[in-house]
């Protein structure tokens, strides 16, 4: 149960993390157009903000991979005659020096925990840092270590106003009918699917089960949603 739980939380982090994506690629839109900014300031925050979809994008890449890394070791796939690491070749993308260098620290994990000590060190190193420059931002080389740190200081907060900026706007732009019926018909979808099967297994049935109950509320709150037009 536990490794479900872990495949669970994996899920999680790479929806919210492709969230944040499409929150930040709006952003760039709409700040491209903002008639109330000059092209300084408009060219600064897109260049803030494209860095920010680099880390997004690094994440995202970094969390499937960790996904899979998992699926594999749970697999055992060499005791039915198929590569350890047979998934993931099969969805490998072109790789680079460092994408060598991770698979190979994954799969070394259990032997030799130096060479994975120094994967998480370049795993670190690809995630990037939660900062942005601000209109004032000096070379950070050129400043003393308590000028550096209020700088510093001062660009996670423009990070943070920029990324609570991304989301809300992406949130607000997003109607609450539209993602309870997209939840209705993946569940609906499913649950006809089940139903179709001459016989379940315990796990489907109480698959179907929660699925059920879940598509029951769903459209309780849609109709609450409706009354309330």
């Amino acid at each position: 149960m536990d490794e479900f739980d872990n495949h669970s939380k994996l899920s999680e982090q790479i929806l919210k993390t492709v969230e944040e994506f499409q929150a930040i690629f709006v952003r760039i839109f709409y700040i491209r157009r903002n008639a109330e900014l000059d092209s300084n300031e408009i060219r600064r925050k897109i260049q803030n903000l494209s860095q920010e979809l680099q880390r997004l994008d690094n994440d995202i890449t970094i969390l499937r991979e960790r996904q899979v890394h998992l699926l594999e070791n749970g697999l055992h796939l060499e005791e039915i005659g198929l590569p350890r690491d047979f998934v993931s070749s099969k969805i490998r993308r072109y790789e680079t020096d460092q994408d060598v260098l991770m698979r190979d620290a994954y799969s070394a994990r259990e032997e030799d925990s130096a060479v994975y000590s120094e994967a998480d060190k370049l795993l670190e190193k690809r995630i990037g840092s939660k900062f942005m420059r601000t209109s004032t931002t000096a070379p950070l080389c050129e400043q003393t270590p308590k000028k550096k740190w209020g700088y510093l200081l001062d660009m996670f907060r423009e990070w943070k106003q920029e990324t609570n900026l991304a989301s809300g706007w992406y949130i607000s732009e997003t109607k609450i009918e539209d993602i309870v019926d997209k939840e209705i018909a993946k569940i609906r979808s499913v649950v006809f699917s089940l139903i179709q099967s001459k016989t379940l297994s315990e796990e489907e049935s109480r698959l179907l089960s929660l699925l059920q109950a879940r598509l029951k509320n769903l459209l309780q709150i849609k109709r609450i949603l409706s009354d309330a037009k």
